[in-house]
């Protein structure tokens, strides 16, 4: 697809983006950067605060570098110290590159999992009951902007095994463009 970098930042702390860049790396030969905050923010007295000092973040951040992880950095809370504390832990410090990936597959994915399609890869169930098409009360729910029926519909598909759900909100009289964002959020 012409990407040359993938990335994940903010969000976390370090340990909590270990896992993150692990799966990332498991499926793609593509650079991946990285960039935790300086912990999970906490709320002190309305303020968020990110209380994990350069040292240990430093110490966390650098280790992936050795995993294959191409470009390190920090998001929400790091300091120019944090940065400072990576840069002295990976100078001269070589990335090692994951061997590549050899995945003839097409990956669809969202923010909270990859599911891979091919030939050699497990059958995938797409459940296509979120679909308008002869449900007057589907229909009707779309029309209002309502999602209730569309989480039943997904409920029942994921409980009966669906790995992917196809959402269609396109009937008369729906602001498609409105209702989509809404339905899958």
């Amino acid at each position: 697809m012409g990407i040359d970098l993938i990335a994940s930042n903010c969000s976390a702390g370090p340990e909590q983006l270990i896992a993150v860049a692990r799966e990332m790396l498991s499926v793609s030969d593509t650079p991946v950067l990285i960039e935790p905050n300086a912990g999970l923010p906490e709320l002190v007295d309305g303020v968020t605060v990110f209380r994990l000092p350069p040292d240990p973040f430093a110490v966390t951040v650098s280790t992936l570098a050795s995993e294959g992880v191409s470009c390190l950095g920090g998001c929400c809370g790091t300091t120019p110290e944090h940065i400072k504390a990576l840069s002295v832990l990976c100078a001269g410090k070589a990335v090692t590159r994951p061997q590549a990936v050899d995945r003839p597959c097409l990956i669809v994915t969202s923010r909270s999992q990859a599911v891979e399609f091919g030939f050699d890869r497990p059958c995938r169930v797409i459940g296509e009951r979120i679909n308008p098409t002869g449900k007057a009360e589907l229909t009707a729910e779309l029309q209002r902007l309502e999602t209730r029926q569309v989480m039943v519909y997904a409920e029942e598909q994921i409980e009966r095994g669906a790995h992917l759900l196809d959402v269609n909100v396109g009937a008369p009289m729906v602001e498609e463009a409105r209702m989509l964002p809404l339905a899958v959020q």
